[in-house]
């Protein structure tokens, strides 16, 4: 893939996740005294956001072309699939890949455990803090940064199971 598509499909990216982001941040924190203020500050948490998490996403996506590369297109998206759930994949090699995405994204999870469990429990006090104080809306936040620390909290004995059923099916 030349340079010139891969910053194309960054740039996508940024705009896909930051988007979203500042209209959301527009819509649901703008103070109805302070619009203009409220939306350029959403803009910038967009741009902010989109620049973070397209970032991100492109590294993972390159570490997940790096794992399948030599697979065809099809047996590339068998072994994606396969890493976290699925069939498993009868060809050996679209099995390892499948394997050795599984231990990445278990190796992601497992470092950066105890820094998102941090943060979504801070966020769920912030969030039961205001649907207390201000709005009864904030227990949506309440209830999503709970579920966050529930797939947490899941999912590496998740894809420990997955990682013996690739390695097992040998």
């Amino acid at each position: 893939m030349n340079r010139d598509k891969i910053f194309d499909l960054w740039l996508v990216r940024v705009l896909l996740y930051g988007v979203p982001f500042g209209v959301f941040m527009g819509v649901f924190t703008t103070d109805r005294g302070h619009v203009a203020s409220g939306w350029v500050s959403s803009i910038v948490a967009g741009v902010l956001f989109g620049l973070v998490m397209g970032s991100a996403h492109r590294r993972q996506q390159l570490a997940r072309e790096q794992r399948t590369a030599g697979l065809t297109t099809q047996n590339r998206t068998l072994a994606v699939r396969a890493s976290r759930c699925g069939p498993i994949p009868g060809d050996p090699a679209t099995r390892a890949a499948a394997a050795a995405l599984t231990r990445d994204l278990l190796e992601q999870i497992t470092s950066q455990r105890g820094k998102n469990l941090a943060v979504f429990g801070a966020f769920i006090l912030l969030a039961l803090v205001q649907a207390l104080t201000s709005s009864p809306w904030f227990w949506l936040g309440v209830l999503v940064f709970a579920a966050a620390v529930v797939v947490q909290l899941r999912e590496p004995r998740k894809l420990h199971r997955r990682l013996a059923q690739l390695h097992n099916a040998a």
